[in-house]
């Protein structure tokens, strides 16, 4: 800590408008850039260039952007401590912020003015450049969002197949450079929809962009109100703002090309600086966007600069396309030493050399190649390609996952990036010797000296590995003491002495492999800029927040170990009780629940981005990562929730009553831990009926119903559905059973048939008038006296009264079905009483319109 900077602790409640301060992060350093007036943080007492030291105790140093972000938001009381300069003059106090608000001229005032309103800003070339310019400078806060909403602007003045595609795979896609967060994923898997299927009519790309469209505006509209707030209070702070004054349609081309060409050159320079494919596709779409910006203006003279990328991503959207067992073949230059995957001999040539696939990435010799070693077939004996999934089918045939390549060959690897590679991930672990071997050049080592690894530490500094060789001690406790002390211990406290001695030991574990999760795994990706702060988030989540939790936990058991060693531990509870009474649930529910979305974001990187793949595949080579994998670490956290319940009973049950402490600590223990884990698996049913529920709305065949209940399947997801049971079941139809999928959810009853993976809504026989959609506000469910596994469903309305006869495979389906629709229907009836009504008098009131 320098030494004119002092720690101060500040405690901050949520208020109506969130904390009230904007921070810039940079190399692990987290500045307050603003501090709203009367607000929260206002109130509280920070104040400008404060730095954050932790949020709720837990380290800053490690974290990302958005880990901070996640940690702020966690409770609605944050503690802080920051890092404040003693003579820190650019403080922004409440004196000096009066006196530059007073300093604000008329025609300041005049000139700033469209700012004020997000579609006013936009309208204003100078205004909208000068915003744009703020964000591209390094201020903590992203221009991804902003460019999204121009780029999206543009392209619906005049929509096309192939400017939706672009945007998709600029912005949306998980894999995308500039990918933004604050888009649904229904709304996204509709552009998934759209972008699969070159015959897409420019409606419904208009359609499917709309929602999207007002989700950025949404949240460009917040950085807006802060840029305003930011320039209100101190022009200064914003270079160019002067321009702003006295502007007139004479000198706004002018302007604007003073604000924007700078950081054009820069984005050009970097272009052919940055070695990093996805650092060089944002500069890429950054350049794109402020050409285009200017070409609109009637700028002249400004041309793309060519980059050294092997691959030109503008020039990829209108080639012809080969498609050949799922790939899509494009022809394409390269730049480098590039082999073909099939007959894994290199592709000759000067430019248009081989076909690359767009979907997985796939490098091949072209049709009729005379070069080709398998006589000209490479392109016919190509596999499935891995990129390509039959997922789900809708009303326009199959929808496939479309993913952004990335357009250097595995096979041709330089030694570049494995040397940094190397450097990266063998300096991770502070104090641990690990020369990993070069990707393609050098074999892997067979043995890794880590005897500089601190041995089983109780507590952890910086980057050490905590408890590095837990792994050596001793198997069962019996092996830590003598024999004299064993005669001593009966048969009972000796199992109760193991349940102890495993709680320790698994504990410790569990820290060591978060911290390796963190620090081994995350680590490296985020030095290398190799993923988007946002793929990162999603594939390692709140791993910060996991570890603060439970590396106390770890310290206070291997201290009371420690002050055992050698003999029997009386008491374990008191040690780890009060830190359970604080566990951080909501970051383990987080974790848990975005499982799947972190399977699926390593499962595409993992795909089309080489360099993920080749670091990841690297560190799982390790011998510190003991064969374990990145699937493996992230069902850690849910598995080590489960393990507690099961521990604290085996050492409640083998504690003596006459330890009524103990026992007291250790059944608060108990409730405490089955708290949790039931708090996690309900977080995570919860995540997992909503993706459930998504599929659903994506598979459902809605043409066959009439307009009212198409209209109440309409948007089931945003509209508050929850998804209660489903399941395969047979209908009584003219006398005959037939198979059909019943969907219970919060306010409907739906029949479906499964057909070719669709779920088409409606009764399976012809002339059968019965309604497939049924409202669960009266509904009664009766058993068949003739049939176990059979029951009535009855809709009591009365303008048309039906009955539904259902069978199940046995009784106990058939005692799940009748509870549940019963319970639902009770629950429908107080929840949501006048929702039927009002559906229907949006539908009228639509209709008249």
């Amino acid at each position: 800590m320098d030494e004119e900077e002092h720690r101060v602790s500040i405690a901050i409640t949520r208020g109506e408008q969130g904390f009230g301060f904007v921070i810039h992060s940079d190399d692990g350093e987290h500045v307050v850039f603003k501090v709203v007036e009367g607000s929260a943080a206002w109130n509280g007492g920070m104040q400008h260039r404060d730095k954050i030291v932790t949020v709720n105790g837990m380290d800053t140093s490690n974290m990302v952007h958005a880990d901070v972000l996640n940690a702020l938001q966690q409770d609605p009381t944050v503690t802080l401590e920051v890092l404040r300069s003693c003579d820190n003059r650019d403080t922004l106090s409440h004196s000096s912020t009066e006196e530059q608000l007073s300093s604000l001229t008329a025609e300041q005032e005049e000139a700033f003015k469209p700012f004020e309103n997000l579609e006013e800003t936009l309208s204003q070339p100078a205004h909208c450049a000068l915003f744009l310019s703020f964000l591209l400078h390094p201020q903590g806060v992203t221009e991804d969002e902003l460019l999204l909403l121009l780029n999206m602007q543009w392209m619906l003045k005049n929509p096309s197949f192939t400017s939706a595609r672009a945007i998709y795979h600029d912005f949306l896609s998980v894999v995308a450079p500039m990918r933004v967060d604050c888009v649904s994923d229904q709304e996204l898997n509709t552009v998934e929809k759209i972008v699969s299927n070159k015959h897409t009519r420019r409606a419904d790309i208009i359609g499917s962009m709309r929602p999207i469209l007002h989700a950025i505006e949404k949240h460009v509209a917040v950085v807006l109100h802060d840029f305003n707030h930011i320039l209100r209070h101190d022009p200064s702070q914003i270079e160019g703002s002067e321009l702003l004054v006295n502007i007139s349609k004479d000198n706004e081309l002018q302007v604007v090309e003073g604000l924007l060409i700078p950081h054009l050159h820069a984005s050009q320079a970097a272009l052919n600086d940055e070695d990093s494919e996805q650092v060089s596709a944002r500069y890429g779409i950054i350049e794109q966007s402020i050409l285009q910006f200017l070409e609109r203006l009637g700028s002249k003279g400004m041309s793309r600069t060519k980059t050294k990328n092997s691959v030109k991503r503008k020039s990829r959207v209108n080639q012809k396309i080969h498609f050949i067992n799922g790939h899509q073949f494009v022809t394409t230059t390269y730049t480098h030493f590039t082999y073909c995957a099939v007959c894994r001999s290199l592709i000759y040539g000067l430019a248009r050399q081989g076909w690359d696939c767009l979907v997985c990435g796939m490098h091949v010799h072209k049709e009729k190649d005379r070069f080709s070693a398998s006589f000209q077939q490479c392109h016919k004996n190509v596999k499935k390609c891995s990129g390509y999934k039959e997922e789900k089918k809708g009303l326009f045939g199959s929808i496939r996952s479309f993913q952004r390549k990335s357009s250097h060959s595995t096979t041709a690897r330089t030694s570049k990036l494995s040397a940094s590679l190397h450097s990266s991930l063998s300096t991770s672990v502070s104090g641990a010797t690990m020369p990993l071997p070069r990707l393609h050049s050098e074999p892997t080592p067979k043995s890794i000296d880590t005897t500089s690894i601190t041995s089983n530490r109780s507590t952890t500094s910086g980057n050490e590995m905590p408890y590095a060789t837990v792994d050596s001690d001793a198997g069962v406790w019996q092996e830590t003491v003598s024999p004299d002390v064993l005669k001593t211990v009966s048969d009972k406290e000796k199992k109760r002495q193991e349940l102890i001695f495993e709680l320790i030991q698994t504990e410790k574990k569990f820290a060591r492999d978060l911290f390796i999760f963190k620090e081994l795994f995350r680590k490296p990706l985020i030095q290398k800029k190799y993923l988007s702060s946002s793929v990162v988030h999603g594939l390692f989540g709140r791993i910060d927040a996991l570890w603060e939790n439970n590396a106390p936990i770890a310290r206070e058991l291997e201290n009371l170990r420690a002050l055992n060693e050698g003999n029997a531990i009386e008491a374990c509870g008191h040690a780890i009780v009060d830190l359970f009474r604080q566990f951080d649930k909501e970051s383990f529910a987080q974790f848990c629940s975005g499982q799947q979305r972190a399977l699926k974001y390593y499962e595409q990187q993992m795909m089309s981005n080489p360099r993920f793949a080749d670091i990841i595949q690297l560190i799982e080579t390790q011998p510190i990562v003991k064969r374990l994998t990145f699937r493996d670490f992230v069902a850690k956290p849910l598995q080590r929730l489960t393990k507690y319940p099961l521990l604290f009973k085996g050492i409640l049950k083998y504690t003596a009553s006459s330890n009524e402490q103990e026992k007291k600590d250790l059944q608060e223990l108990l409730a405490l831990s089955e708290q949790i884990l039931r708090h996690v698996q309900s977080c995570v049913r919860d995540k997992e009926d909503t993706r459930r529920l998504n599929d659903i709305d994506d598979q459902m065949d809605r043409s066959y119903l009439n307009v009212v209940d198409k209209y109440f399947l309409k948007n089931i997801v945003e509209n508050g559905f929850q998804l209660i049971q489903e399941g395969k079941i047979k209908l009584k139809c003219n006398g005959k059973f037939v198979d059909v999928h019943l969907i219970l959810l919060t306010h409907v009853l739906i029949i479906c048939q499964v057909k070719e993976e669709r779920l088409v809504v409606k009764i399976p026989v012809p002339k059968d008038n019965r309604r497939p959609v049924i409202t669960v506000d009266q509904l009664y469910v009766r058993v068949v006296a003739t049939e176990k596994k059979g029951f009535f469903v009855i809709s009591g309305k009365k303008t048309a009264p039906e009955i539904y006869e259902f069978r199940t495979s046995t009784s106990k389906q058939r005692k799940s079905w009748m509870e549940t629709i019963e319970t639902t229907s009770k629950s429908f009836n107080e929840h949501y009483p006048n929702w039927i009504e009002s559906v229907q008098a949006k539908l009228e009131e639509e209709q008249a319109k």
